[in-house]
């Protein structure tokens, strides 16, 4: 196996593991887009990643978020 194949082989698995490891999650947002869509959130797709932002879930994010100062 030449290198320049090995690197495009390990580039191809290394994005399905970060997608593959991102999926629970992504899973979890997705249910509530209907309602952060319904309640006029906006949507935004930047680098592969699905963005919401709103006044809601700036609050949820703020308050159900175990982390110092929320996220």
């Amino acid at each position: 196996m030449s290198l320049l194949r090995f690197i495009r082989y390990w580039r191809y698995w290394a994005c399905f593991r970060a997608y593959g490891w991102a999926l629970p999650n992504t899973l979890v947002g997705l249910a509530f887009l209907p309602l952060a869509i319904g309640r006029g959130a906006g949507v935004r797709v930047v680098d592969g990643v699905i963005e919401v932002h709103s006044r809601p879930i700036a609050w949820l994010l703020g308050r159900w978020i175990p982390v110092p100062g929320g996220v």
